[in-house]
């Protein structure tokens, strides 16, 4: 006897970007601060175009100070006025046009005087972006009742695993026609906060349509995969195709001796 047969055809899409460190959950990245006042002999570490500065005053007579940066061969590379008041200061400044022209793995200082003359020296050392792995994606199909006839829609489950990357993730799933033109249901979104499974999205159409699911984590990297759900059209005189949900077999009992 012929028979249609369905096909599904899973495609794995997926990219990574860099990412600094996992948000919190307001939304906000921890910002770790370099002690200039530790004058460390020690460099820190930096590799994205800002300065975190901490700086302890202790005297309280001026409003600000000058903050000096110098490359490894001495040569100053950037100057700023920084606001003081008395006790704890926290700044942040934005580095851009120095961060491009500081090659990695050189050591450079920041010099920051205060009231007395006397200098506070961080040194820090610039490196590559961190790499990060992004999210992996799967798509896990369980056909309900599928069928190629159109005055009968089958019914198929999708639900997608994920691992990897940074949680939490949103998910998000769309549903198109065969041109992938057009979206046949409208598109689903969901915050997962842990790795593991997303919930079930349930399709009752007729081949053929493609389903979508974009992952991104809290970093920003993003995995996609697509399942292609098609009937073979080349054997025509059975155009109905049933399938039972795969089942563990039962285990045998054989009894004792």
């Amino acid at each position: 006897m012929l028979r249609e047969t369905l096909y599904i055809v899973l495609i794995q899409l997926g990219f990574v970007l860099g990412c600094i460190a996992q948000p919190s959950a307001n939304n906000e990245k921890p910002v770790y601060y370099h002690n200039i006042n530790l004058n460390s002999s020690q460099a820190g570490l930096i590799f994205e175009p800002k300065l975190n500065i901490q700086y302890y005053d202790s005297y309280g007579e001026k409003e600000s100070l000058s903050l000096k940066v110098y490359n490894t061969r001495r040569e100053p590379v950037g100057e700023y006025s920084v606001h003081k008041d008395f006790g704890a200061n926290y700044y942040t400044i934005q580095i851009e046009s120095i961060f491009a022209s500081w090659p990695v793995d050189e050591m450079y200082s920041i010099e920051l005087t205060n009231e007395v003359n006397a200098v506070n020296v961080l040194l820090l050392k610039k490196i590559a972006p961190p790499k990060v792995e992004g999210p992996q994606v799967n798509i896990l199909v369980n056909p309900i009742r599928m069928k190629c006839e159109k005055s009968e829609p089958g019914t198929v489950e999708f639900y997608g695993q994920i691992s990897g990357g940074k949680t939490p993730y949103t998910t998000n799933w769309y549903i198109l026609n065969q041109s992938r033109t057009n979206l046949m249901y409208q598109p689903r979104q969901d915050v997962i906060v842990r790795p593991g499974n997303t919930p079930v999205v349930t399709v009752d159409a007729t081949p053929e349509y493609v389903v979508v699911l974009n992952v991104v984590d809290a970093c920003g990297n993003e995995a996609t995969q697509q399942v292609v759900v098609t009937c073979d059209t080349k054997e025509k005189k059975i155009n109905t195709l049933f399938i039972e949900p795969w089942k563990q077999a039962e285990p045998v009992n054989r009894g004792s001796n």
